[in-house]
């Protein structure tokens, strides 16, 4: 079977190489933030704002992305975010200033 371009044919775990990470380091570690944009009014829920939801997924945004990168940059981690197209609409502005994009 023809895979499509950038995939790779099927390899049970135990017949593939063993990979070696720099350093000969035992462990990669991956740091991915998720930021999501959240509706404040759903179309779910149009007349009542789900407000202790809302604000708990907002402060990621606000406050600890910002604080998490602050820590990152303080100990010369790489990271990369996952984000939603929507939140990049809405804050693209608070990216640029601070160099992101």
């Amino acid at each position: 079977m023809t895979l499509p371009p950038g995939r790779f044919d099927y390899a049970p775990i135990n017949d593939r190489p063993i990979i070696k990470w720099p350093n000969n380091a035992r462990v990669a570690f991956w740091v991915a933030p998720n930021m999501e944009f959240f509706e404040y009014l759903p179309e779910n829920r149009p007349t009542q704002p789900d407000i202790p939801l809302y604000s708990r997924m907002d402060y990621g945004n606000r406050v600890g992305f910002w604080r998490m990168l602050d820590v990152l940059n303080k100990h010369k981690l790489r990271a990369c975010c996952c984000l939603n197209l929507e939140i990049l609409d809405r804050t693209l502005p608070s990216f640029e200033r601070k160099g992101l994009i």
